[in-house]
């Protein structure tokens, strides 16, 4: 049974992650600059706005914003055809429907285009338009291959719009590389977001300030960015016991400043023993970021405890059972919460 997935009209962001077929490690060095090319191209096309990513050998990470629903113009529609497609497929398309309008076939051209506009400002047609046409290139320049190369469809979490959340879900993403064991340094890996910022991309650095939400300069946001990944790293490195002694500290720190007494007691409100529900964890930024959470990658949602509980009532339905929420990480003075699910 698929299981639903979590999608909210209008603003949103989302954290999506998808896997080659079989987890093969498709996504070689010379794959990627394509990769991110046909990215780019659907990202304009779609209307979304990719906050961050990762790209690694058998599978990608994304942090998308999918801004409100608006019209689009047909000169809009025709230029965003353009970059997806082409030029050559774009003047065709153009071509047909002033041909459908001159026989006066004008209704099959406002169908055609309408169904164009459908696509727009919305993750799941979003993430469609990339994977179909990637597949379609990879399949075409690797031995002819047919079929699709990706491993079913992609997983998203919804994520708070808030900078603690983002911010935690971000450096989540920019830290796969270091948890793979392939750089100690996600700046120096160039098929991430956060590593094209670091070596001179205007436009990720752009976009991965986008989810910072201060008045401040984007010098003074790009140096609180950078701190927070060095912070991460310093942390990482001080080894697992002593991560440990952070946990506790800084989770009651945050307990107390919060008015939360004890935190598993809180969220296990609501029915059911402890086991069901989950057992929480208190963990610091840098302990979180090590970990390979399934729950942030294919989890319901991501961020406040009250925006995970919604999201979880909003999504519940008799074909599954969602977890309750398990507290992840501290993200500034704020406890971020994941939930998981699983078919019923």
């Amino acid at each position: 049974m698929r299981r639903a997935r979590v999608k909210v009209e209008g603003n949103a962001h989302y954290h999506v992650m998808s896997r080659c077929a079989l987890q093969h490690f498709l996504l070689t060095d010379d794959v990627k600059g394509m990769f991110l090319k046909m990215l780019r191209r659907a990202e304009y096309f779609s209307g979304v706005k990719i906050v961050n990513y990762c790209i690694m050998d058998n599978h990608f990470h994304l942090l998308v914003h999918v801004p409100e629903k608006r019209e689009v113009s047909r000169d809009e529609l025709d230029d965003r055809i353009s970059v997806l497609y082409g030029e050559k497929k774009a003047s065709r398309i153009q071509a047909r429907w002033r041909a459908l309008q001159e026989t006066g076939a004008g209704a099959i051209a406002e169908s055609e285009t309408a169904a164009f506009r459908r696509r727009m400002f919305d993750i799941s047609e979003f993430m469609k338009t990339f994977k179909q046409r990637f597949s379609l290139w990879y399949c075409s320049n690797h031995g002819n291959l047919e079929g699709t190369i990706w491993q079913g469809p992609f997983h998203s979490v919804l994520v708070e719009g808030s900078h603690d959340a983002l911010g935690a879900i971000s450096t989540y993403i920019t830290m796969n590389p270091v948890r793979a064991g392939i750089v100690k340094d996600p700046g120096r890996y160039a098929w991430s977001g956060y590593g094209a910022a670091c070596q001179g991309d205007y436009d990720a650095k752009n976009a991965l300030l986008s989810a910072v939400q201060s008045n401040a300069t984007k010098a003074a946001k790009w140096k609180e960015h950078v701190e927070i990944i060095r912070r991460t790293l310093i942390e990482d490195e001080a080894g697992e016991s002593q991560a440990g002694e952070a946990v506790g500290s800084e989770g009651a720190a945050v307990a107390r400043a919060t008015g939360k007494g004890n935190c598993a007691e809180n969220a296990g409100a609501g029915g059911g023993d402890g086991k069901s529900q989950g057992k929480l964890v208190l963990a610091t930024t840098a302990a979180a970021m090590k970990r390979r959470e399934q729950a942030v990658s294919r989890g319901v949602a991501f961020g406040s405890e009250v925006f995970v509980r919604k999201a979880i009532a909003d999504a519940s339905t008799c074909q599954e059972i969602l977890t309750y929420p398990k507290e992840f990480c501290v993200g500034g003075n704020t406890l971020l919460f994941c939930a998981g699910r699983r078919r019923a």
